[in-house]
């Protein structure tokens, strides 16, 4: 991370973990020891840009970019006698991910106690679960995911009166494909909008009441 300006500075992260699985496959019929590797391993990086113009007096702009790649077996189950971390089973389904993602964060500090901030997500997912053969219950889910959050706060702690008032949108569209003996494909789309507030106000130096509401309405269509 550094300042590329008095006004922006970046942040660019990347980490990787990996290892064998713990449990050695002995069944000769254990068929994907060739075609389905069942170690582990985690990568993530992440980019981001951070904004404070200096002549937009309480503006800030925050951008991030990130990636995510995972894979693991369902589980890493031994067989008795089990401190020979010995599995005889003939196959272990493994899950495969990948999420891209891109948020916008947009902050503007109004002055006396009232901040507005809004959050925008896009994302995309790709989940893969693997089997071999094919047949044994393989699976392909795919979700592309959008939402905005938009907060205005009100005062502070140590306020006669402070809270919050939002909005909630989001919309996910998801496709399913499984196979287990035969084919099924299921298109999924979800629709959510919300409107949330909170309130509080100070009782004495003990004494606060608080009130919050939200609704909520969720569409779903397969």
């Amino acid at each position: 991370s550094d300042a590329l300006s008095e006004d922006l500075a970046y942040r660019i992260s990347v980490d990787r973990s990996q290892r064998d699985t713990i449990v050695t496959y002995t069944n000769p019929a254990f068929a994907q020891r060739d075609v389905i590797d069942t170690d582990i391993m985690n990568q993530t990086a992440r980019a981001s840009l951070l904004w404070r113009p200096a002549d937009l007096d309480g503006l800030e702009v925050q951008l991030t970019f990130a990636h995510g790649r995972s894979s693991r077996p369902t589980s890493e189950a031994a067989m008795a006698p089990f401190e020979d971390l010995i599995n005889t089973g003939t196959s272990m389904p493994v899950f495969e991910n990948e999420n891209a993602s891109a948020t916008l964060e947009i902050t503007q500090d109004l002055g006396t106690g009232w901040v507005l901030n809004s959050r925008t997500i896009l994302s995309r997912t790709e989940t893969d679960r693997l089997t071999y053969p094919y047949t044994l219950g393989s699976a392909d889910i795919d979700a592309d995911y959008v939402s905005n959050e938009t907060r205005l706060t009100f005062g502070e702690d140590g306020d006669p009166v402070f809270g919050t008032l939002g909005v909630y949108l989001n919309a996910t569209d998801q496709r399913d494909y499984l196979y287990s003996g035969y084919e099924s494909l299921f298109d999924d789309n979800r629709r959510s909008t919300g409107v949330f507030g909170e309130v509080t106000v100070e009782l004495g130096d003990r004494w606060s009441l608080g009130a919050g509401l939200r609704y909520q309405r969720d569409e779903i269509e397969r």
